[in-house]
């Protein structure tokens, strides 16, 4: 008879599952990663900016933009121990993808059922526009890997205790994300608003003192992330490189991201069309959880949910700005 251990035993079915899923989804960005040629940008990247060992951006071009600080580093590092080739100079972004899996892994498995902890990672992973971003040595697939990990620290902080550690940790990785690449800056700004109001709404009950070093946290966080990269933000968009894209929102911008998230598959409807209706059940649904959650009235629950419509409207109404 085979002796079990009582660690493994302890694991449940839907573990395994969703570690089985993984693992197949990282198998698949690593053979990605191995056989996929290098992009223009990455070449771009690798030729102007990791040889030369330029840390910081010092050319503010139509090209400037290609230069994602953290990538830029982590490319230079593993350039360093593992050598040039396209394989090696991509391993920062395929651990940002275990990081994502990770993330999202911890928050399905908080779900209530071990279908919907399933459904929950599926959803959460298997889209192949956002697989490719791991395999790329880009800083998007970091991008992704930071706020993942930010958003399971936050989900604990909503769920488990709102300590400070945990604050610190969810605003750690933020500025992680926004210091590969500048895009990020939207999350970091909507995370950090929303631990702010949080944290003020709590200071009613304990005190301003309870909640400061938190908040201290939060500012000293975003200031980090502030001065490192609006500086180049500014140069960059005086050069032009930040003001290659649409002037309408709709027909402009949600097209765009429409076209690239349908991963340029002809779906017979329109991607316009198409992204209206998923907006739109996307906005039922989140009504209907909304009702289902507060007349449950779970505080976890309630809480988790409240934070993130803080969050997601903060990027949103951060996306309109820049936009206009």
């Amino acid at each position: 008879m085979i002796h079990v251990p009582q660690g493994l035993r302890a694991i449940r079915p839907r573990s395994w599952a969703i570690g089985g899923i993984a693992a197949l989804l990282l198998a698949y960005t690593v053979v990605r990663a191995a056989t996929v040629s290098f992009t223009w940008d990455e070449g771009f990247t690798f030729v102007h900016h990791v040889s030369k060992g330029k840390f910081f951006q010092d050319t503010f071009d139509l090209d400037g933009a290609n230069h994602h600080m953290l990538n830029v580093w982590a490319m230079w590092a593993c350039m360093k121990v593992f050598g040039t080739g396209e394989f090696a100079l991509r391993l920062p972004n395929l651990m940002a993808h275990v990081l994502y899996l990770y993330g999202s892994a911890r928050i399905a498995l908080k779900s209530s059922s071990a279908w919907l902890a399933i459904a929950a990672f599926v959803l959460m992973n298997a889209h192949p526009y956002l697989l490719d971003f791991f395999s790329l040595a880009r800083g998007y697939g970091l991008v992704n890997g930071f706020i993942m990990m930010s958003l399971w620290c936050t989900w604990r902080y909503c769920c488990e205790g709102g300590t400070l550690k945990r604050v610190a940790w969810a605003m750690g990785w933020a500025v992680l994300a926004a210091l590969s690449n500048a895009i990020a800056l939207n999350y970091l700004l909507g995370l950090g608003g929303a631990f702010a109001i949080f944290g003020l709404w709590e200071s009613r009950r304990t005190g301003i003192r309870a909640t400061l070093p938190a908040l201290l946290v939060v500012i000293g966080a975003v200031g980090i992330a502030l001065a490192m990269v609006v500086p180049t933000m500014l140069r960059l968009s005086a050069g032009g490189s930040l003001h290659m894209g649409c002037e309408r929102v709709w027909d402009g911008s949600v097209s765009t991201f429409a076209d690239r998230y349908l991963y340029h598959q002809d779906y017979v409807l329109e991607p316009l069309v198409i992204a209206a209706w998923a907006l739109g059940a996307l906005g039922a649904w989140c009504c209907f959880a909304v009702a289902v959650v507060f007349r449950d009235r779970s505080l976890d629950r309630s809480t988790v949910w409240v934070f993130a419509w803080v969050v997601l409207l903060s990027i949103l109404l951060g996306m309109c700005v820049q936009h206009l």
